[in-house]
């Protein structure tokens, strides 16, 4: 067989190789919220304020609280914020049930992708420290997060927390997002 002819059915089995021994694909359990792959896309100006206009998040928190919610962005308190002043580039966003439920993340950033400090907290119900089911990572030890694709079309990614405490101390949870944001 001369090269042209072995190359097509060789890249085949490679594909089908890769697929079958898990390359491409999401690992571990189907049930986790991992965030889609990175995709690619125009790349947003990061020198520039951006506000974020619908999304959701997918999240679920276990321990003395279980709960699993799908929530709508709220645009009043979703955008990202370049880095100036000595501030640092910022993410903040909060995603809210009908039903109370709440979640919301601010991270600190540098070239998009990359989280310096992740905080963030779930209301189940509850949208403040004095709600008995209000989860906040009070001095952003306790989660992390990642950033899959952030471009002009918006942001994906996810936050894992362990032992999140209501300021009571009288609870305990764990948390587990999959979130999206529209530009």
């Amino acid at each position: 067989m001369t090269p042209r002819r072995i190359l097509p059915p060789l890249l085949a089995c490679v594909a089908f190789a890769t697929a079958a021994c898990g390359g491409g694909g999401t690992q571990g359990n189907p049930a986790t919220t991992t965030p889609p792959p990175a995709t690619t896309g125009e790349a947003v100006d990061l020198t520039q304020a951006i506000r974020f206009h619908e999304g959701q998040a997918q999240v679920q928190v276990t321990g003395d609280v279980t709960e699993s919610f799908t929530a709508a962005l709220d645009t009043s308190s979703a955008g990202y914020t370049p880095a100036g002043g000595g501030d640092p580039a910022e993410i903040v966003i909060d995603w809210q049930a009908e039903n109370g439920f709440l979640f919301r993340i601010d991270f600190d950033v540098t070239d998009g992708t990359t989280i310096d400090r992740t905080w963030a907290a779930a209301g189940v119900p509850g949208t403040s420290i004095s709600d008995e089911n209000y989860f906040p990572d009070f001095f952003s030890t306790k989660c992390e997060g990642e950033i899959a694709r952030f471009n002009a079309s918006g942001l994906e990614g996810s936050v894992q927390c362990a032992d999140l405490t209501n300021d009571a101390e009288t609870k305990t949870v764990d948390l587990q997002t999959a979130f999206t944001a529209t530009v």
